[in-house]
């Protein structure tokens, strides 16, 4: 018997509560799929655009470290105030020789509830070439008004920086030295003229211990402006009766840079000024009966006159193009 066709019975109620309770998981699973899925993207986005400003203030510091302010060889003091971990403060050689520092605040006190795991990076300027005060880089970041004892301008250049995160720290600033300083430098700021290489990492998570993971930023900048004091040294040989070899091959100057060597004989004691230093010449030094000027050159021979007992006392001056220099005496013995 073939079945009938007009049989209008439907669906039960029971068949459509099941439809529809099934409708409802499906979508409720798509919703959710969605929303993580839309919550994943919002969160990556923030973080890549965290992480660019983050590449940002590196580059910004970056290039204000390769323009860092010559030394002042008048006072033969550093450009670098403070060469800490998650403190750095420096002068640039910009017209008015500002002071910059960048310095990572995790304790709130920059007003924007700042944490270990929410740790944000300041930059401060200061308007002339009047180095900062001990006050001004007591808390980070420093009062700001342009008075004295104050920077004159300041700004949150990376923020969600997790390097102090979970008792862990990651310095922000590593530093490296000349390769004549010693083991462990720097070491205090006494070690801050011989300071080459500045590198700097900042790792960004804008939601710690949780997808996605934390980005690492790095950057590495190369001191191009440090200048150290050269060191002076020398050997003699006998070239003969009353004759000597000076040698001042084993001088060194720490960035690698050529020196000009000058030779003097007596007791004396050289003292120059920046133009004296930087000077073509400094034969003007010698004193009389005090100093004799007797040449320059990184070999110097000498034939000794009669009437000067062996041994005699030889000074070398040695100076660098960035008007610094050294002096060593020894006795040499005349042949």
């Amino acid at each position: 018997m073939s079945p009938r066709t007009d049989n209008e019975r439907g669906f039960t109620l029971i068949e459509l509560l099941l439809v529809m309770s099934l409708g409802i998981v499906i979508l409720g699973a798509t919703l959710t799929s969605f929303t993580g899925y839309y919550r994943n993207q919002k969160t990556n986005q923030q973080l890549n655009d965290t992480a660019q400003e983050a590449r940002d203030a590196m580059d910004l510091a970056a290039r204000q470290l390769r323009n860092l302010a010559n030394q002042d060889p008048s006072q033969q003091t550093t450009t670098i105030a403070r060469a800490l971990p998650f403190d750095l403060v420096f002068q640039t050689s910009d017209p008015s020789r500002k002071w910059v520092r960048y310095c990572l605040d995790t304790s709130g006190t920059g007003g924007a509830g700042s944490t270990p795991s929410r740790g944000q990076l300041w930059e401060m300027e200061t308007a002339t070439g009047a180095p900062p005060s001990a006050a001004m880089m007591s808390s980070c970041p420093g009062s700001v008004g342009g008075g004295s004892g104050e920077w004159v301008s300041q700004r949150m250049v990376a923020d969600y920086v997790t390097n102090r995160d979970g008792g862990v720290d990651r310095p922000v600033f590593s530093y490296s030295c000349s390769a004549l300083a010693p083991a462990g430098c720097p070491a205090s700021s006494a070690d801050y003229t011989r300071i080459t290489n500045i590198g700097a990492q900042m790792y960004i998570d804008v939601n710690p211990g949780k997808s996605p993971a934390e980005l690492r930023v790095v950057s590495s900048i190369f001191l191009r402006n440090q200048n150290e004091a050269p060191v002076a040294d020398f050997s003699s040989t006998s070239a003969g009766t009353r004759t000597v070899l000076l040698n001042a091959s084993s001088s060194l100057d720490p960035e690698g840079r050529t020196l000009a060597y000058d030779w003097f004989l007596g007791n004396g004691t050289i003292t120059l000024t920046p133009e004296e230093a930087c000077a073509q010449e400094i034969k003007q030094k010698a004193n009389g009966s005090t100093l004799i000027y007797l040449g320059q050159g990184t070999t110097y021979r000498y034939a000794v006159p009669t009437g000067i007992a062996s041994p005699m006392n030889i000074q070398l001056v040695v100076r660098d193009p960035g008007c610094l220099y050294a002096t060593r005496t020894k006795q040499v013995t005349i042949p």
